[in-house]
């Protein structure tokens, strides 16, 4: 049985790679997917409390959500992944678009 006691949010991919670039100052844009749902919206909310720019496209389908159960030394104990694959037409489109203004681009894609 588990009990949590804590929630914690953090950005996972390359949200959280953006997070750590914007600490380092350099400048960054950040394209991405995100359902129309309480975790996309809590991403927007974290990607906002770091200044992180970002275009962000919506999904059919839920926010991709990985839940991680640890323990009182913060070992993990479980992870729950909710996810399903989406295709953006949109993202690829606008990516494309874009391309070219940058002089560094990171892909983050889980599937394989």
């Amino acid at each position: 049985i588990i009990n949590p006691s804590k929630i914690k949010y953090n950005l996972g991919g390359a949200s959280n790679v953006a997070v750590n670039l914007k600490s380092l100052n350099v400048p960054l844009k950040l394209f991405g997917t995100i359902g129309k749902d309480s975790q996309g919206l809590m991403i927007k909310k974290i990607l906002k409390k770091f200044k992180i720019p970002n275009k962000l496209f919506y999904s059919p389908y839920q926010t991709t959500e990985k839940i991680r159960y640890v323990n009182h030394k913060n070992k993990q104990l479980l992870r729950v992944d909710n996810e399903k694959y989406f295709n953006s037409k949109k993202l690829i489109s606008f990516f494309l678009k874009n391309i070219k203004k940058d002089d560094l681009i990171l892909l983050s894609d889980y599937k394989t």
